[in-house]
């Protein structure tokens, strides 16, 4: 494509002053099948929990060493249920907003 006028942008994803152009995109393939990170959570079976809907209101922190480490979460359903959910291995946030907080909480 750079033969082709196309202007060569080394982080695609980052936005810049150039709108269009080509560049690697990252991809995971392995022995001619790609796969994403949805793949890569459904075969982990009863490992990981998905909640979806959900509002961490609180990341809590326990001393290990002299190091904190995340513990445990405090969650706020969309049915407004609260919870303390504790971490066995590890806990990974990660998030999105796609409605409107007010009515969320009301």
């Amino acid at each position: 494509m750079k033969s082709q006028g196309v202007p060569l942008v080394e982080d695609i994803c980052a936005a810049g002053e150039v709108a269009n152009g080509c560049g690697y995109a990252v991809r995971t393939v392995h022995d001619g099948v790609r796969s994403t990170s949805a793949d890569f959570l459904t075969k982990l079976g009863n490992g990981v929990d998905i909640l979806l809907n959900t509002i961490i209101d609180k990341v809590n922190l326990t001393a290990k060493g002299e190091s904190l480490v995340a513990s445990s979460v405090d969650v706020l359903s969309k049915d407004k249920e609260r919870r303390t959910i504790k971490a066995r291995r590890e806990i990974v946030i990660s998030g999105g907003m796609s409605f409107i907080l007010e009515e969320f909480v009301s």
